[in-house]
């Protein structure tokens, strides 16, 4: 598998950005750990279409020595294109349960009951809506419009 990394060009927060992609998630998921970067700080579904990592860019010369793959503006569209129909066609499916990002589709594509691993307690998601509802901020809700 290969993993790859754009040119640092994006600003923010005083720091240039990339993206740091692979042909298969898991091994993105490993090469990022090797890294040392965060889980928290993936992008995916169902955020975004294209699964990656934004890494800045001494974090991408630390990647390139890792071993990922220096590649151009055209070659890194490529393979977001690639990896959002992988996507799209994994999320047809009702069966596909992506349990790192703790969310299931039905056949209407609806999110579906999951479970938060960033915060370790249930969240509900209905419909089309991405918002977790944490039961601690549901009791809050309660108490403040009771009284």
């Amino acid at each position: 598998m290969t993993v790859y990394v754009d040119e640092a060009i994006w600003s923010w927060q005083g720091r240039k950005w990339c993206h740091l992609l692979a042909d298969d998630i898991d091994e993105l998921h490993r090469f990022a750990r090797e890294l040392g970067l965060h889980r928290i700080s993936y992008q995916g579904p169902p955020k975004t279409a294209s699964p990656h990592y934004d890494i800045t860019s001494f974090e991408r010369r630390r990647a390139i020595v890792y071993g990922a793959m220096a590649v151009d503006r055209t070659t890194i569209v490529m393979v977001l294109h690639r990896l959002r129909r992988q996507v799209a066609t994994s999320i047809r499916h009702p069966e596909v349960r992506d349990t790192d990002l703790g969310f299931t589709r039905d056949r209407h594509n609806r999110a579906q009951i999951g479970y938060s691993r960033l915060e370790g307690a249930p969240r509900r998601m209905t419909g089309t809506d991405s918002a977790a509802v944490h039961p601690s901020r549901l009791a809050a809700n309660a108490a403040r419009t009771s009284g």
